[in-house]
Formats: structure tokens, sequence, C-alpha cells
């Protein structure tokens, strides 16, 4: 259910902490990742902007 509503809302990721889920790394091209690792994404992508700004 929750990889349906994912392809059916064209999401770009999936966060979560299923071990179900995380076991299957990405589905149909969606990466599932867990909370800490979605953060660790998220401030890499965030500290190569402000280097750019």
């Amino acid at each position: 259910m929750i990889l349906g509503t994912a392809i059916a809302a064209k999401a770009v990721l999936v966060i979560s902490g299923d071990l179900d889920l995380l076991v299957l790394e990405e589905f149909e091209g969606i990466p599932i990742l867990t909370p800490n690792d979605f953060l660790d994404v998220f401030r890499l992508s965030r500290s190569d902007e402000k280097e750019i700004l």
C-alpha cells in the first residue's frame, strides 16, 4: 500500500523505519531511506547550496 501510494504520488523517495521496506533499498526507481539517511543526504545538499551562494 505504501509503495503503491508512492508511485501514484510520483514520490522521489520514501522515508521509513519499516525494515520490510528498507531491505528493498528502492522500488521502481524510488529510493527507500531511513530517517537518519534522509537527514544525512538533506544536510549534505544544504551544505552544497551554502557553498554555491
